[in-house]
């Protein structure tokens, strides 16, 4: 009886090494790891005579129902120690264990962890027949082995993996704008070569540049720039062929090739890139980009020569274009703080008054009173990229944080303004119109005479604006709070002027109770052309 068995637990073996060899070799063809699982599954099913494999996972683990005294609950505690566990299935426990597609099928389970760098991210599960006996230890040992190749096999199928994924991100980073996902210059330039052959004619080519990138920068910061470059390039990507190449040469240069494309198709596709873009914008700017479209339509024109033509085509366009986007831009700063919260019309306009008469008074010469004026009208134009600061700003009832942030608006009012020909010549007056007399303002905490003459003719005008229109101060108290700070916040000198400018009646000279907007821009006109 014994020698009986001996034989069948030596012929179990025998089946285990034959099965371990043949699932061996399936590891190591496999081109996948499901490919590895089912080859092993099959491999020990038809060789290893078990009724059935399972690979389970902490997932899979899941979707199988094991009552509470089920021996087969010990599945789960593989996955938790990454120990080897024999379970045998008995009637009055397994009745409902939905390990198995029938009740009879219960049986005898050996289960084996799978660990894949350190962890147990398997369990294989070999069922045998119900009335088998117990696994042999060296039939448990082959199991075990088989699991650790199993580990190993997967891992490299992942490492290859991996592998492959890297280079292929390493390809994909290679050939494309990391921003936009358009294709790169390098490949353009490469395909725009491979492109250059007979039955590709005619060859066209679109070299766009996107304007007013530079002046969302300075204005909104770099995190608008970048969504602006990516919003044009959606557009310009869904205006094209899948077979035409689209690519940022970098900055705010973009490029199209287009095979087997006329130079009035091109053009076409270039009105359809405009039109999309009139759907996109980003604060004061409207987004629009300037076009130069050439075709190459004979085999002996030079191909570079073609993509030079489109790029001076577009800077004849982009000329032409530029001072038409600043101007616009410019009428939207002019307008914009109007339909701020606790803006006060009347203030803004005794403020352009009252400042012009101290550059009177002060003898200003005719282009410095220009500027004085602009600088009244624009001086808080950084303000347009800190909406939720304006109001409060104006009441005065910013937070330390709130604060730290309303300072930085005299810098962004600076860099928009060198952006801006008609605002460049106040960008400094821009920038420091915030520093005080004694040294005590920002952003460069200049004192006295340090400060530019025009920010200290604003400084005084603009506190008793604000306290009339604003804080709702009257004329009387406004006064003394500019009095006050004579010699600390504002020049003395200034305020001697100023105050003299007060005493006498200035409404004949200009419209400062003026009601209705066209009133005030008329002023403003009249102003520019020197009348």
């Amino acid at each position: 009886m014994e020698h009986e068995a001996r034989l069948r637990d030596l012929e179990r073996i025998n089946r285990a090494l034959r099965m371990h060899k043949d699932c061996i070799q399936g590891v190591m063809h496999a081109e996948s790891e499901e490919e590895l699982l089912d080859s092993v599954k099959r491999v020990m099913v038809e060789v290893g005579g078990y009724r059935q494999i399972l690979f389970l996972s902490s997932e899979s683990c899941l979707q199988f129902r094991f009552e509470a005294h089920c021996p087969c609950r010990a599945l789960r505690e593989v996955l938790e120690t990454g120990k080897s566990v024999e379970v045998k299935g008995a009637e009055e426990e397994c009745g409902r264990c939905s390990l198995y597609f029938d009740p009879k099928d219960r049986c005898r389970l050996l289960a084996v962890p799978i660990k894949v760098r350190g962890k147990c991210e398997y369990i294989l599960a070999a069922c045998g027949d119900a009335g088998r006996e117990e696994f042999v230890s060296e039939e448990i040992a082959l199991m075990e082995e088989l699991a650790d190749d199993l580990s190993f096999g997967i891992e490299v199928l992942r490492l290859r993996e991996e592998r492959k994924k890297a280079l292929e991100n390493l390809r994909y980073a290679s050939f494309h704008d990391h921003l936009t996902d358009l294709y790169n210059r390098a490949f353009f330039m490469e395909e725009l070569h491979r492109l250059d052959v007979e039955r590709q004619l005619p060859l066209s080519i679109i070299f766009a540049d996107l304007n007013g990138l530079k002046l969302i920068n300075d204005t909104f910061g770099h995190i608008e720039g970048d969504r602006l470059l990516t919003s044009f390039a959606q557009a310009l990507k869904g205006c094209v062929r899948q077979e035409d190449i689209a690519a940022r040469l970098g900055g705010d240069e973009f490029a199209v090739l287009l095979p087997k494309t006329s130079n009035e198709t091109a053009l076409d596709i270039v009105r359809r890139v405009e039109d999309a873009l009139k759907n996109l914008s980003s604060g004061p700017i409207v987004v629009s980009a300037s076009f130069g479209v050439a075709t190459k339509e004979d085999p002996s024109q030079n191909i570079e020569a073609v993509f030079s033509e489109a790029e001076k085509e577009m800077y004849r366009v982009k000329i032409g274009s530029s001072s038409s986007l600043k101007k616009s831009v410019l009428a939207f700063f002019y307008n914009w703080r109007r339909l701020t919260p606790g803006y006060s019309l009347d203030g803004a306009r005794l403020l352009l008054a009252l400042s012009q008469k101290v550059g009177e008074a002060m003898r200003l010469e005719r282009k410095d009173l220009e500027r004085l004026y602009l600088l009244a009208l624009f001086h808080d134009i950084g303000l347009v990229a800190m909406p939720e600061i304006i109001e409060k700003a104006d009441k005065g009832r910013l937070t330390d944080e709130e604060f730290n942030r309303y300072t930085e608006h005299v810098e962004i009012g600076y860099r928009i303004a060198l952006n801006l020909p008609d605002l460049a010549s106040i960008a400094k007056d821009i920038l420091l119109h915030h520093e005080r007399w004694d040294g005590k303002g920002f952003p460069q905490g200049l004192k006295g005479e340090e400060i530019p003459l025009l920010a200290r003719i604003l400084a005084p005008v603009h506190e008793y604006c604000d306290d009339i229109f604003i804080k709702g101060l009257s004329k009387k108290e406004a006064i003394s709070a500019v009095v006050i700070e004579s010699g600390n916040s504002f020049d003395p000198n200034v305020v001697d002027v100023f105050l003299n400018v007060l005493s006498k009646d200035i409404s004949k000279d200009v419209p400062i109770e003026a009601k209705s907007d066209d009133d005030f821009k008329e002023y403003w006109k009249g102003f520019k052309e020197g009348t």
